[in-house]
């Protein structure tokens, strides 16, 4: 099912290149200072068509968000696969 889009908002999906930045991630700083992460749309749609040829995914499955939003995982199954 696909959901209604604002006019504006299709607009500017249809300037997006693959290449442009979809998420900026922030490591933990474990190890030093934090530091933030680039994730192209490319590699993002990449990341997920990986897993989606392990693990397909249907129309009819339902995700459970339980990642925190920052980490890749969490833009992997719940923003990618929009």
């Amino acid at each position: 099912m696909r959901k209604v889009i604002p006019t504006f908002l299709m607009k500017r999906i249809d300037k997006t290149k693959l290449d442009d930045v979809a998420v900026l991630l922030y490591t933990s700083g474990t190890t030093g200072l934090p530091k933030g992460s680039t994730v192209t749309y490319r590699n993002l749609l990449s990341l997920f068509k990986g897993w989606d040829a392990a693990l397909p995914w249907n129309l009819k499955d339902e995700n459970l968000s339980f990642l925190p939003p920052a980490w890749i995982g969490e833009q992997i199954f719940t923003v990618a696969q929009i």
